[in-house]
């Protein structure tokens, strides 16, 4: 799909949409597309942290949660 085709249907896409609160969230999306977030020193070392726990093979797989989650479910 071409550039302009693109544009046409997401401009279409938003034309149909009515609610205020989606319209508000898709505009800030556009709004701050090229923003960098910044992490805190915090958020850096938790990120870190997760990334060994996931090269020591210390989590589960989302097919291994769905599994166990049925307690939740009743």
């Amino acid at each position: 799909m071409d550039t302009q085709t693109l544009k046409t249907k997401i401009i279409n896409s938003v034309n149909k949409i009515d609610d205020i609160e989606y319209l508000t969230e898709l505009d800030e999306i556009i709004e701050h597309r090229n923003e960098v977030t910044i992490l805190s020193d915090l958020q850096e070392e938790l990120i870190n942290l997760s990334l060994e726990e996931i090269k020591r093979g210390e989590f589960i797989t989302n097919e291994e949660m769905e599994k166990n989650d049925k307690w939740l479910k009743g």
